[in-house]
């Protein structure tokens, strides 16, 4: 019994000092160029979900290029500057790619960004 009070004693103390809530900048507006590998790139289409939703439609040759908008953004959580919950707009999955009305995947902008680049600079989505 005494461990336990001392332990919740501990947590109320480390809740309290060290743990605030942040609320981090907004994405800077960027576009990108994607590259959907499939083997009917016509059938799909990348949709940016923001303040508003826009649809991309996919060409022929599987490019689309994205425009991304300030995105909507939640306050983070951080106990003595190690991020519990991040709550930046850079994961937040705002993009999406559907095939015949059906989402196939979800990415955020961190996700976009991670994604490896093809010969013309664009960056690959695989399916």
């Amino acid at each position: 019994m005494r461990w336990l009070l001392l332990s919740l004693g501990l947590i109320i103390v480390v809740a309290l000092c060290g743990t605030a809530r942040a609320l981090p900048k907004y994405n800077i507006p960027a576009q990108y160029r994607l590259s959907v590998a499939t083997a009917e790139p016509t059938n799909c289409l990348v949709r940016v979900t923001g303040s508003v939703t826009n649809d991309f439609r996919v060409s022929e040759t599987g490019e689309v290029t994205i425009d991304v908008p300030r995105l909507p953004r939640s306050c983070s959580w951080v106990c003595f500057g190690f991020t519990i919950t991040d709550g930046s707009p850079k994961n937040l999955k705002a993009i999406q790619v559907l095939r015949d009305g059906r989402v196939l995947r979800r990415f955020s902008v961190r996700q976009i960004e991670g994604l490896p680049v093809d010969s013309a600079g664009a960056r690959l989505i695989r399916l």
